[in-house]
């Protein structure tokens, strides 16, 4: 199956969050990425876990990667992007119709040298994954840059997602409205909107997304907002809630679902018994 006739699917489960269940399990954030080296059951462990709650498709441990974090690491770029690829594929493992993609991210970077970043991340991974998606994007550019990068460098197709505060615009500004027609007039696959907002804040700004694109849409909510303790960062919504709201996204017609910061494998599992039954 191609991702293609995937997202023909009645409902697609995307998976959840990496960096809250790694820090969940007293891992420092500065460590998430070099855990694919370090680690990789500890990575492949949790992809698996959203596999066998019911995700169709794992996002690649490579969140926030760059040239100069591997260089930090003392290790090549492409060994972390490799480890990151080939632990998201043993999460596969015996596994049917699942699908890897390559996790980009922001970069806070000028549009040009943004392009030479994702070039250079998606011309290291090789075509290695199924397909790429782009997210948490908070400018624009960025995301005119991936475009240029994925069709210069890649015959993979493309996911895109904008980070939205409730008002529809990003935190430098940009608007839902400019972010549907850069979608719109390019060869993305599947547009989305993740983090941020919970299920109930992302899901006017969703349907919006869903009533002007001409795109396969997507959600990634967070799991409410961050509560930090002396024990570590929590969530304030329960699985349960949580589920109930992404339940609520699909009933309005958004049909790519999964979490985002905060999310589990309790929460894919209870999104997927409330929309699969």
């Amino acid at each position: 199956m191609k991702v293609e006739e995937l997202l023909k699917k009645d409902f697609v489960c995307l998976d959840g969050s990496m960096g809250a269940v790694v820090m969940g399990m007293g891992y420092s954030p500065d460590n998430i990425l070099r855990l694919n080296l370090e680690a990789p059951g500890v990575i492949s462990g949790i992809q698996r876990g959203y596999f066998e709650a019911g995700s169709d498709m794992v996002f690649t441990n490579t969140f926030d990667l760059k040239k100069q974090t591997a260089e930090r690491y003392g290790v090549e770029l492409g060994d972390l992007v490799s480890a990151a690829v080939k632990n998201a594929y043993d999460a596969c493992e015996g596994l049917e119709e699942k699908f890897v993609a390559l996790d980009l991210s922001p970069t806070g970077l000028e549009e040009d040298e943004a392009y030479d970043h994702y070039a250079l991340m998606i011309d290291t991974a090789k075509d290695s994954t199924d397909l790429i998606v782009v997210e948490t994007l908070t400018s624009l550019s960025d995301l005119r840059a991936c475009i240029r990068a994925a069709k210069a460098c890649s015959s993979l197709p493309l996911f895109s997602s904008i980070s939205l505060r409730e008002n529809g615009r990003t935190w430098y500004g940009d608007a839902l409205e400019d972010y549907i027609d850069i979608v719109n007039a390019s060869d993305i696959l599947c547009a989305g909107i993740n983090c941020t907002l919970d299920p109930a804040g992302m899901l006017p700004l969703a349907l919006k997304l869903r009533e002007n694109c001409d795109k396969a849409v997507y959600a990634k909510p967070n799991r409410g907002q961050p509560v930090k303790t002396q024990s570590g960062t929590s969530y304030d919504m329960s699985a349960e809630e949580f589920s109930d709201g992404i339940a609520e996204l699909y009933r309005r017609g958004i049909r790519v679902l999964g979490g985002c910061c905060g999310s589990d494998a309790e929460c894919i599992r209870m999104i997927n018994k409330k929309i699969r039954g």
